[in-house]
């Protein structure tokens, strides 16, 4: 699942050996220092994180809502090169949850409107 694998890479980052802080991780993925606390610590999940956020961390994720892969440029050694991958199965349901997550977040609002369109359009 996506969600376990982006908490496995910011676990991998953090317990690299390579004396990354956790500040020095989330300057790296444009999130600010308690969203990779709560996340290395347990305290959230990153199958809560939003679209934002989500985009914010991999602003080159390619993401096909028809079941293709993800693919999101990771980091190592700060050149963010490194790719997540991980099946997403369109379906009605997960459409929907999609949607709903769009409709929470605090995306602005001619940006949720886009982007509502751009997913109604690949059912």
């Amino acid at each position: 699942m996506l969600s376990d694998q982006i908490l496995e890479h910011l676990k991998t980052e953090y317990n690299s050996g390579q004396g990354k802080t956790q500040q020095e991780i989330a300057d790296a993925l444009n999130v600010d220092h308690p969203t990779i606390n709560r996340l290395l610590s347990g305290k959230r999940t990153a199958d809560g994180l939003t679209i934002g956020t989500f985009d914010k961390m991999f602003p080159r994720a390619e993401i096909k809502l028809t079941g293709g892969t993800v693919n999101a440029p990771t980091i190592n050694n700060g050149t963010n090169s490194g790719v997540i991958t991980g099946g997403i199965h369109s379906s009605e349901g997960r459409i929907t949850r999609i949607l709903d997550a769009l409709m929470a977040s605090d995306l602005p609002p001619e940006s949720k409107v886009k982007a509502y369109q751009i997913i109604k359009e690949t059912k």
